[in-house]
């Protein structure tokens, strides 16, 4: 059978220069140049053709840089702590985090720096189900609140998060947060929340109570700027 001759083609990242011997089990070696500027004289006829072989080890290496684990021990997410690295599960790290509470969870470590899990739940259950806040107007100001600013389906979405207008981090996730700054603040039943700068968004320092009319004769001037 006639040798191939792989002078010149490419594989992947590799393109064959020419034949470098052969291996101990008499097949043929090729040296090839990595478009990394490497050289390596491993590959087989076989490796190369097969895909098996398609660098100098490169793409490895950047695979493994890219899967390196991030470092999250003694990071506070919310109302955690993490204390130590859980079981791999996959190719996710978890890690085991300590709650404000006690509790203990094994969380993987996208959802923590995505803040997708910030709390165990325990106050939002005290405050929601023990003390009945949930069914509270104030409850409603701030469910409210976040759908004008991040659903489009909302009705006055255009205002608000069609404009970029955003809840704080703060607020967003956790309603005892908004609850406190509200008590603190001179919320009544009878007062709706204002944004002092139209174009800022819902955080404490750019909010504040005013009754309906207030509200309303200030939407008025604002439409017409």
């Amino acid at each position: 059978m006639r040798k191939l001759d792989l002078t010149g083609q490419r594989f992947g990242r590799l393109v064959v220069i020419k034949e470098a011997g052969r291996s101990s089990d008499g097949r043929v070696r090729w040296l090839c140049k990595c478009d990394c500027g490497n050289y390596t004289s491993t590959p087989s006829t076989k490796t190369l053709r097969n895909g098996t072989c398609r660098s100098c080890g490169c793409i490895q290496e950047e695979n493994r840089l890219t899967c390196r684990k991030i470092e999250m021990k003694g990071r506070r997410f919310g109302q955690l702590t993490v204390i130590e690295e859980g079981t791999k599960t996959g190719k996710e790290t978890m890690w085991v985090c300590v709650f404000d509470c006690g509790n203990k969870v094994t969380v993987n470590g996208n959802s923590l720096r995505q803040g997708k899990t910030v709390s165990c739940g325990c106050h939002r259950k005290t405050l929601l189900v023990t003390h009945g806040l949930y069914q509270t107007r104030l409850h409603r100001i701030w469910r409210g609140m976040k759908q004008r600013c991040s659903n489009p389906n909302k009705q006055h979405y255009d205002r608000y998060g069609g404009r970029g207008i955003k809840v704080c981090d703060e607020w967003e996730n956790d309603f005892q947060a908004f609850y406190n700054w509200a008590m603190s603040n001179g919320y009544r039943d009878d007062l709706t929340i204002d944004r002092i700068d139209n174009d800022g968004d819902y955080e404490p320092s750019n909010c504040q109570w005013i009754t309906q009319a207030e509200n309303t004769s200030k939407a008025i001037r604002n439409r017409k700027k």
